[in-house]
């Protein structure tokens, strides 16, 4: 497809604009995106990565009153031309990935993207000579702008030098726990291996498990996973009982960092058991989503077997995370409504306080409404797939091991792997 008339700078200019001046003017607006944004450091974010949260909030969010942001803008600006409008969705559609540079001319950079793992010829948006800090080699922290069939670079977070490619990985894995879908963003090639994969993987859940889900501690979940990751790479497989604990009491509280709904953490050096507080974990398989890790899964499902829901800590907290958790998918919480459909809707709608009574399809629906709007795995499911994290798993450790650990315990490298299929083989 030919290109069109390359963007400039004017043109974002003129649309940023128009936006700041919308904010500073429309009072009511201006209010209810401080409040939607409080928890952001707003005051740090740069001049273009604040028009993308601004892009982002016009063409998405509602005020109280169900009237869309986008079109009260229209009202007291003037309606945007057809160019601001592709050029406000191409906005919102920016991303933090991580790039390393392949070559630079004077006119346009290509750039690798160590996330989807495609290079793009990409423009600058100012003059090439402000670049002149970005060499060959070079990894950087950046979003990319497509517009009108060409890609331009719209904002420049982070440079890492050329010899320092573990932090570049380790800036990927990070992008990638919390936006795992960016993977197969504008990569149809990759969508297709982690649809295949996700055959494959399920195949090998029920081999391993001989079920659907299975529930744990956090104690032990970290080696559980590890024996499965073991059984995927080798096809060995361990017996797994001891591992397979109930916890006695089930209750609910808040766990520093949550790794709700992926295991991500586990993986790649941080360890569930690390809590002080031992709590319940499901491990399930969605052939949808993929391999999910589940805090507090039994203690959410037996909320809604007990006689007495509310004699349970932490109830309405777990109820609530379970239900409106964008990193939780809808399967696990369709398969305990499944179980229990009155209770269920009766439990969650005084919980969630819904004047309406809602039905399980519309809570899902306003909830995991992400869900629905796009194609979405499991941080694990996206990590096997990943040439990024494969390697990153392969560079040698960066301190010295301690030779006295056992063969058969996680490599305190971090890798999530037995010492015996990491370190010790090299």
């Amino acid at each position: 497809m030919i290109a069109e008339e390359k963007l400039k700078t004017e043109t974002l200019e003129e649309l940023l604009g128009t936006l700041y001046e919308f904010m500073k003017d429309n009072e009511e607006v201006a209010a209810q995106f401080d409040k939607d944004n409080a928890d952001l450091p707003l005051r740090s974010l740069s001049h273009l990565d604040l028009g993308v949260l601004l892009a982002n909030y016009f063409l998405e969010k509602k005020l109280n009153d169900e009237r869309k942001i986008f079109d009260i803008l229209n009202e007291e600006k003037g309606p945007l031309i057809d160019e601001q409008v592709k050029l406000l969705h191409s906005m919102k559609d920016c991303k933090d990935c991580t790039y390393q540079v392949i070559k630079i001319t004077k006119d346009y950079f290509e750039l690798y993207n160590l996330i989807n793992e495609k290079s793009y010829k990409v423009y600058p948006i100012t003059k090439m000579r402000n670049y002149r800090s970005i060499a060959r080699g070079q990894y950087l922290g950046a979003k990319l702008l497509n517009f009108n069939y060409n890609y331009y670079l719209y904002s420049l977070s982070k440079l890492i030098p050329s010899n320092d490619k573990k932090q570049a990985l380790n800036e990927v894995m990070t992008t990638l726990m919390v936006n795992p879908e960016l993977i197969y963003q504008d990569n149809e090639q990759k969508l297709e291996e982690i649809e295949e994969l996700l055959k494959d993987m399920g195949a090998k859940f029920g081999q391993f498990f001989n079920s659907e889900e299975v529930i744990t501690t956090s104690q032990k979940i970290d080696e559980l996973l590890n024996l499965f990751n073991e059984f995927i790479e080798s096809g060995e497989k361990s017996d797994i009982s001891e591992y397979l604990t109930e916890l006695e009491e089930h209750k609910y509280f808040h766990i520093k960092d949550d790794t709700a709904g992926s295991d991500i953490s586990s993986i790649v050096g941080k360890k569930f058991a690390d809590n002080e507080q031992t709590y319940d974990i499901g491990v399930l398989y969605d052939i949808e989503y993929g391999l999910t890790v589940l805090p507090f899964y039994a203690t959410f499902k037996k909320i809604f077997e007990a006689e007495d829901y509310k004699s349970i800590d932490g109830y309405k907290n777990c109820v609530k995370n379970y239900i409106s958790s964008d990193k939780i998918p809808p399967g696990p919480v369709l398969k305990v409504y499944n179980s229990n459909p009155e209770i269920f809707t009766e439990i969650v709608n005084e919980v969630m306080k819904n004047t309406e009574e809602q039905s399980i399809e519309e809570m899902l629906k306003s909830y995991k409404k992400k869900f629905y709007d796009s194609k979405l795995f499991s941080s694990t499911t996206v990590l096997y797939a990943s040439k990024t994290f494969n390697e990153l798993m392969e560079l040698p450790p960066t301190k010295e091991i301690d030779k006295s650990v056992g063969r058969n315990e996680p490599c305190p490298c971090g890798s999530g792997k037995k010492y015996k299929k990491c370190c010790l083989m090299s």
